[in-house]
């Protein structure tokens, strides 16, 4: 398996998103949105409230490398089978080749916004994979919105089938 292959795997599985940043892609790009912070002075209780306006960036969202190797092609199962301690699920954890890995990583993580240094927020696409091993079961749902600024938590909001919603937060 090369990284050209897995690539090209990853393209059948893009899935769209909107990324909100704090820079328009151009000057007369609308503004879809604002971002607010709370900054409390030590004297004051109150605080005082930043609007930072956010501009969306619409692409697509390349899928984490577990998302491969759960629903790449029969050629990706063939060649991750062997990897799979319980013939059940396979992670990107679980695979040998770590400069395969890696380098997908790598790929991934350059259109990312979590690795983007002016993302604010990204809206649907594909959810990162935590060391809280929950990626599995929120397959199940659909991310709607996922934070990046300021530091942890990121939060993640979820709505499932019966449209209920839910709010995860993420830790590094």
């Amino acid at each position: 398996m090369d990284l050209e292959t897995l690539l090209a795997e990853a393209q059948g599985l893009v899935r769209p998103w909107t990324m909100l940043t704090t820079e328009p892609t151009s000057p007369d790009q609308p503004i879809a949105g604002y971002s607010a912070t709370i900054k409390n002075q030590p004297s004051d209780c109150f605080g005082y409230e930043i609007m930072i306006a956010l501009y969306a960036q619409t692409t697509t969202s390349l899928p984490p490398l577990d998302a491969v190797l759960r629903f790449g092609s029969t050629a990706i199962q063939a060649w991750s089978k062997p990897f799979c301690e319980d013939n059940n699920w396979l992670c990107a954890d679980d695979m040998p080749d770590r400069s395969l890995v890696d380098a997908y990583e790598t790929v991934y993580q350059a259109q990312h916004p979590r690795y983007c240094e002016n993302a604010i927020a990204s809206i649907g696409g594909w959810h990162m994979v935590w060391p809280d091993g929950d990626w599995a079961e929120l397959l199940e749902q659909q991310l709607l919105v996922c934070t990046y600024a300021e530091a942890e938590p990121w939060l993640e909001v979820w709505i499932d089938r019966s449209r209920n919603l839910k709010v995860v937060e993420c830790f590094s």
